[in-house]
């Protein structure tokens, strides 16, 4: 099934297959994946299983003994012309968990961080909650 709606700007109108509708730029962390949702980005984390809408976009960084996954996107005010993964890297170069915290209160944007150092694993999101978990 199929869903048709107005191009932006007006003019012919677009069809949007309806599993690209449902749920978009959604996400399910769980202890198993969700058949059902077969054209999902799949992820291991320890022993939970992620899944990601496909329109959501999902950026994963490691440094040393730590990883980091991205849900959606973040920005630094302060340096503006970074994307993601500068961004990620940063953060991971920060050290532990709290000075990553502490870094995370000046970024922008809408996201889930999802922080494993292999004693921890965290999940934190924007100062706004505009991602929920």
């Amino acid at each position: 099934m199929t869903t048709s709606r107005p191009a932006s700007g007006g003019g012919e109108r677009v069809e949007y297959p309806e599993e690209t509708l449902l749920y978009r730029r959604q996400f399910v962390l769980g202890p198993a994946f969700i058949e059902r949702l077969a054209s999902w980005q799949r992820y291991h984390l320890r022993d939970w299983c992620l899944m990601a809408h496909p329109e959501l976009p999902v950026t994963v960084r490691r440094g040393g003994k730590a990883s980091m996954m991205l849900l959606g996107y973040i920005m630094d005010p302060s340096r503006p012309e970074r994307g993601d993964e500068e961004t990620l890297d940063d953060l991971l170069a920060a050290g532990p968990l709290q000075s990553i915290i502490t870094r995370t209160a000046g970024l922008g944007g809408r996201w889930i961080l999802i922080h494993d150092d292999s004693a921890t694993l965290a999940l934190l999101t924007d100062a706004t909650g505009m991602r929920q978990v």
